[in-house]
């Protein structure tokens, strides 16, 4: 009986150590290291990626187009990141040809995929 006692005693006291070093982790990532961790991650959700148009034209076999390359861009907004919508409208508005009243409605509108694009 004395045998299954210190096993049991040494697996609790092995599975407590275990338990301790992931709470401590848990509280160094959390409470030291948060603030640190949560730049990184705003950070790392905004991207800008290039893609090339590696196609040309596409004809039909008379030599009429069926397809062809534009370019095409596009302006996002989160409304959640912005702290002024006043001032991303002012900016925007001069670089799209917008006029920022427009702009403004646009940010303000429901969550919808709101593509802003020159008329």
């Amino acid at each position: 009986m004395k045998e299954y006692r210190s096993r049991l005693l040494t697996a609790s006291i092995i599975l407590t150590q275990a338990f301790l070093i992931i709470v401590l982790r848990l509280w160094y990532m959390q409470i030291l290291k948060g603030n640190e961790f949560e730049k990184f991650s705003n950070n790392n959700r905004i991207s800008v990626t290039k893609y090339p148009a590696p196609r040309g034209r596409i004809l039909d076999r008379r030599g009429r187009e069926l397809a062809l390359n534009r370019s095409s861009f596009d302006v996002y907004v989160v409304p959640n990141d912005i702290t002024s919508i006043d001032d991303v409208s002012n900016i925007l508005s001069p670089s799209l040809g917008i006029d920022s009243k427009i702009i403004d409605e646009k940010i303000k509108k429901p969550i919808e995929k709101t593509v802003l694009s020159r008329p």
